[in-house]
């Protein structure tokens, strides 16, 4: 007979979290993204010439003014949490222990998103 059989165990994706270690799995909501519009002025600084012919000193030797005026704006604040936090997605590791939200943008954009996680501790 086809019987369908209760679920008696929770279906939580428990992991082990070492001490001074990161917490890898995360329910993540949907990301806003919100244009950084600055004033156009331009970049202080000289451009390495042999910035593209090197594979060791891979950086760029003078910093965007938009993110020059970002930091400046924000250091030392703490983010201002915007919307309410809505499940998207999973954060599952493989191979990196933090959420990583990078991407490209062709203009400065301000990116945020809610991350949510439980963690089960036993106290002594």
């Amino acid at each position: 007979m086809n019987t369908v059989e209760p679920i008696t165990h929770d279906l939580a994706l428990r992991r082990p979290l070492a001490l001074g270690g990161p917490v890898a799995y995360w329910l993540v909501g949907t990301t806003s993204e919100q244009r950084y519009d600055v004033a156009d002025r331009p970049m202080q600084g000289e451009m390495d010439p042999f910035f593209f012919l090197t594979k060791h000193k891979n950086f760029i030797p003078h910093e965007y003014p938009c993110r020059t005026e970002f930091a400046a704006e924000r250091r030392g604040k703490r983010p201002t949490p915007q919307g309410a936090f809505e499940p998207d997605r999973v954060w599952l590791p493989f191979g990196s222990p933090r959420v990583d939200l990078s991407g490209f943008w062709f203009r400065p954009t301000v990116v945020a998103t809610w991350a949510s996680t439980a963690l089960d501790a036993v106290s002594d």
